[in-house]
């Protein structure tokens, strides 16, 4: 990229870029506006509101995030509803503390869910709160999830494309005829 591209780019950045503008223009309103010490206004209008925690309607919002200062390196996180708390932890999941400490399940301090980082997200079927608990999984436990899935959605693929299904379901199910096999092109995966 030109010296020229970096200066257009950077100016439009800093508001300060017209439509008409000539090299030199371009160049002097910069130089001004970096003599100024500011930054684009827009900017510092979105600090100041920042700061007031105000969030505007109708704006995109996501209600089940993690936020940054959570998140370490090498784990992947996750929210869980209360009822699929043991499935989670069977599968290698353990609960992000709102200490921000790593979480020990002999330590009866860390068992107690109200030191777990939750978020309340609908109701449940009696009215009271639906709470979500975010949790995290190391990163490699999630690679091996993923791998194992999909050798189990390989298998079914064979088994479809074979016409040959497999399981104690199979005995009930209906299997084509050797002239009415799957195509191929069914089951590619980009």
């Amino acid at each position: 990229m030109s010296d020229w591209n970096e200066t257009q780019i950077e100016a439009k950045e800093a508001g300060v870029l017209k439509r008409g503008m000539t090299r030199p223009e371009v160049e002097e309103a910069l130089k001004e506006f970096k003599a100024r010490g500011r930054t684009d206004p827009r900017a510092e209008q979105k600090k100041e509101r920042a700061g007031t925690g105000r969030v505007p309607m109708g704006g995109f919002t996501q209600n089940l995030f993690v936020p940054d200062d959570l998140k370490e390196p090498g784990y992947y996180y996750r929210w869980f509803r209360r009822e699929r708390i043991g499935r989670a932890k069977q599968a290698g999941f353990h609960p992000v503390l709102v200490s921000g400490e790593d979480y020990d399940p002999n330590n009866d301090d860390h068992r107690n869910e109200d030191q777990w980082f939750t978020v309340a997200k609908g109701r449940t079927q009696d009215g009271h709160p639906s709470m979500n608990y975010l949790m995290r999984q190391p990163e490699e436990f999630r690679k091996e999830d993923k791998a194992l899935r999909a050798q189990q959605l390989d298998a079914v693929d064979e088994a479809l494309k074979g016409g040959q299904p497999t399981g104690r379901e199979s005995e009930q199910m209906y299997v084509p005829k050797d002239d009415q096999k799957i195509r191929e092109t069914t089951f590619k995966r980009n």
